[in-house]
């Protein structure tokens, strides 16, 4: 058990208590000297009341000592002696000595013949180590002095006494200190237990605030990346995000462009109100270049330090490079800085990395927009060159046409109707052409600009047109349709390829009724275009939406608007099918989504 008391005592750390122990021991200092003091005191006390008592016996022998002075007389020593070791415990010797401090009677073992022991002045007795010497004059009636009284106290009863208090103080007081420290150390404890939970509980909640700070910045580059495909816009908005997540206003990004690092984001110029045109480094050229060819983020606590540094306007201190990496690609660079020595961390470049592989994300599919970009405007143009390559000839046949109806005025009918063939395949031609172009339009650019759209103005104008070219056919819209947020060309397509279906492929023996309706649901907006054509056949259901697929024959369809038609809608998130039964209609339904409604 004392063993295991040692081996506890061994593992504490002093030196954290350092300060209870200096307490301690000054406690025990002032302790032991008020001790002493009351010890003294105490000592002080008692000597009195020794002295006190002891002239006491003198004023009570006094008579009978001077008549003994006076005739030496042994036997009235005695007397008193006996006297005086009767009447009091403390007293333990008499002696009696004449005026010349000679021994005169005197009850010793050794018959001591040694002159009264002199007391100075001062002095009221004598301490010797176990006694107490008290001299007391002796004077006849005239005050001449004739011998002395010597009083030998024994003083062992008064130190066993003081002993005891000092023991018994110490003992008092050494527990009181002890308690004291044990409380102070106790309460130490339980204030570094209060200051380390109170520091833990901080330390949580900053750890808690920083990693929802990072989430959101995480959320924010998400939502940057994800709501637009412009590089410089991307790049715009996290050079502001990693400046405020490091604190510095020195944030540059670069986007890896053949082989090259080109900047695309500076926080510092963004602030200033100074963009220059974008900078570019080869790999291995300044930090940013090396940690491009490296693959590697790096800290660079001082700059002055690295021969790669390269000032770009003031001189930054410190420096953190992440690569942006995407399977091992390079994408780009995050690079900032701060006037600090040493400012950046492990645990900036650990989340910067981690931030890096979102940003790869975004830069891949804005170097892929840019890419589809270019190539869908490489196209379009292609496609409006092909276009017009194509309808030149057409130009040209028919201007050779016309110019063949004015030169040779007397052809016969079969000739003119050869002629009519030609026109009339031209025409198709051209709008073939047209057709194609517009839904190769469709393939390459989804989404035009977008405006208020208000169906019901937009379809009574097209409804007096198609009255125009089919006069039979009665067009009727069924409630008020709603006001659309959408490219009005694409929402005229929608409804104009449909309408002109339902009117060309009309039944000869009933009236030709399409009915228009709306309804809006909680998620989309429905639409019916309902016919009472001649149907569309089952087996034909493969090739409805289907790009140059055509269900009849007549020459002024070209199977291309079915199509055109789904890819609209499809392009704002929307779906369409169709219904029908041959010989007595076809409804055409499409939704879109509720978002685009005004």
């Amino acid at each position: 058990m004392l063993a295991g008391l040692i081996n506890k005592i061994r593992r504490i750390s002093f030196g954290s208590y350092i300060n209870e122990l200096l307490i301690t021991f000054l406690l025990f200092a002032g302790a032991f000297s008020t001790i002493i003091m009351i010890v003294n005191s105490q000592k002080n006390s008692l000597v009195s009341d020794l002295i006190l008592k002891s002239s006491l016996l003198k004023d009570a022998i006094i008579n009978q000592s001077k008549l003994n002075l006076l005739l030496n007389d042994s036997e009235g020593f005695e007397e008193v002696y006996n006297q005086v070791l009767r009447n009091s415990e403390g007293v333990t010797q008499i002696s009696f000595y004449d005026a010349q401090k000679m021994p005169l009677w005197l009850k010793s073992k050794n018959n001591s013949t040694e002159k009264l022991i002199d007391i100075s002045s001062n002095q009221d007795f004598l301490e010797k180590a176990d006694a107490i010497l008290l001299n007391f004059k002796v004077l006849d009636n005239t005050d001449e002095l004739i011998g002395y009284i010597q009083f030998n106290s024994n003083t062992n009863s008064i130190y066993n006494e003081l002993r005891s208090l000092r023991l018994n103080l110490m003992l008092g007081a050494s527990l009181l200190i002890l308690l004291f420290l044990g409380i102070s150390i106790l309460m130490r404890n339980k204030l570094l237990a209060a200051t380390r939970k109170q520091a833990a509980s901080k330390a949580r909640i900053e750890l808690t605030q920083q990693n929802n700070f990072q989430l959101e910045t995480e959320n924010k580059i998400l939502e940057i990346i994800s709501g637009q495909n412009d590089l410089n816009g991307i790049g715009a908005e996290l050079v502001q995000l990693i400046g405020n997540y490091l604190k510095t206003k020195s944030v540059v990004l670069f986007a890896f462009i053949d082989n090259k690092l080109i900047k695309i984001a500076s926080l510092k110029e963004h602030d200033e109100g100074n963009i220059d045109s974008p900078a570019v480094l080869k790999l291995g050229e300044g930090i940013s270049g090396t940690v491009a060819a490296n693959r590697k983020a790096f800290i660079t606590g001082d700059t002055s330090e690295v021969s790669e540094y390269k000032i770009d306007g003031e001189l930054m201190q410190s420096e953190l490079t992440v690569p942006i990496l995407l399977d091992d690609k390079l994408i780009g660079v995050i690079d900032a800085e701060h006037q600090q020595k040493n400012y950046f961390n492990s645990s900036n470049l650990e989340y910067l990395v981690k931030l890096s592989n979102i940003i790869a994300l975004g830069f891949k599919n804005s170097l892929t927009s840019a890419k589809i970009k270019e190539s869908n405007e490489e196209l379009s143009n292609y496609a409006h060159v092909v276009s017009h390559d194509l309808k030149t000839p057409l130009r040209s046949i028919s201007a050779a046409m016309s110019w063949l109806r004015e030169d040779q005025k007397d052809l016969s009918e079969l000739s003119q109707s050869y002629l009519k063939i030609v026109d009339d395949s031209l025409l198709k031609m051209d709008k073939l052409i047209s057709d194609t172009l517009q839904y190769s339009e469709m393939k390459i650019k989804p989404k035009s600009e977008e405006e208020e759209v208000d169906l019901n103005a937009l379809l009574k104008d097209l409804i007096k047109e198609l009255k125009q070219s089919y006069p039979s056919t009665t067009i009727t819209l069924k409630n008020k349709l709603p006001i659309l947020k959408m490219n009005e060309s694409r929402a005229l397509q929608i409804f104009q390829n449909i309408l002109d279906n339902s009117c060309k492929y009309r039944r000869e023996d009933i009236e030709s009724l399409v009915n228009i309706t709306a309804k809006t649901t909680q998620r989309f907006i429905r639409f019916k275009i309902e016919d009472n054509g001649i149907g569309i056949p089952k087996e034909a259901s493969d090739k409805v939406f289907s790009i140059f697929q055509k269900l009849h024959s007549k020459p002024e369809s070209n199977g291309v608007g079915m199509s055109i038609v789904k890819k609209i809608i499809e392009s704002y998130h929307g779906e369409i099918w169709y219904e029908s039964e041959v010989g007595k209609g076809t409804t055409f339904c499409f939704h879109l989504p509720l978002t685009l409604k005004v």
